[in-house]
């Protein structure tokens, strides 16, 4: 038989988790609508073949032939090398100028207030809007890149898109300016949250 000291310090202990759970029931459940279950969904079908080209074919179960016919394909590794080294690049760079940024925003100046926000305008225009921004600049017959290099020397224009290097190295500029701000708004945080008497005993 359990005894009556125990009870009472289990019961406040399991309604205490049970009104946690009902809170944190909400979260839960769109969690697992807008994130368990479309993962959930994508594995079930790259188990199966599916001709996109033909939606009344059906879809047949080939469990993890597609993951062996991926991991031959050399457009697919080409691919994943391609991401590699964007993610690597672009994460370096936005930490490292997000960092910098961040310093010179944490300082006390004149206008301090302008220039933080100004830093987080790359960061808030939408991505369709800076994808056609950055698409304006790299433009080959009337781009602003084009224009500062050849000046109005229009036959000598370089389609930068076109250029396999070129528009690499025009996606990862366009990521950093973009996303570099957000992270110098992280780290400025972290910054903020220092006390002043520990940069003081330094």
């Amino acid at each position: 038989m359990r005894s009556p000291r125990r009870t009472g310090v289990l019961a406040p202990i399991t309604r205490e988790w049970l009104f946690a759970l009902l809170l944190l029931s909400p979260c839960l459940l769109f969690t697992c609508l807008f994130a368990l279950y479309p993962i959930a969904r994508s594995l079930h079908l790259s188990m199966h073949r599916m001709i996109l080209s033909v939606p009344g074919s059906g879809t047949a179960f080939v469990g993890l032939q597609n993951f062996i016919d991926l991991a031959a394909d050399p457009e697919a590794a080409e691919a994943l090398w391609h991401t590699i080294i964007f993610v690597t690049v672009s994460t370096f760079l936005e930490v490292l100028l997000g960092l910098g940024i961040a310093l010179v925003i944490n300082r006390r100046f004149r206008g301090r207030g302008i220039v933080r926000a100004s830093v987080l305008v790359p960061w808030a225009i939408p991505t369709a809007v800076a994808s056609q921004l950055w698409r304006f600049i790299f433009s080959d017959q009337y781009g602003l890149l084009n224009l500062a290099i050849f000046g109005s020397d229009i036959g000598s224009y370089r389609a930068w898109l076109a250029e396999p290097s070129a528009a690499f190295t025009a996606v990862i500029a366009a990521d950093v300016w973009k996303t570099s701000s957000f992270a110098a708004l992280l780290i400025l945080a972290g910054l903020q949250i220092i006390p002043d008497e520990l940069y003081e005993a330094a």
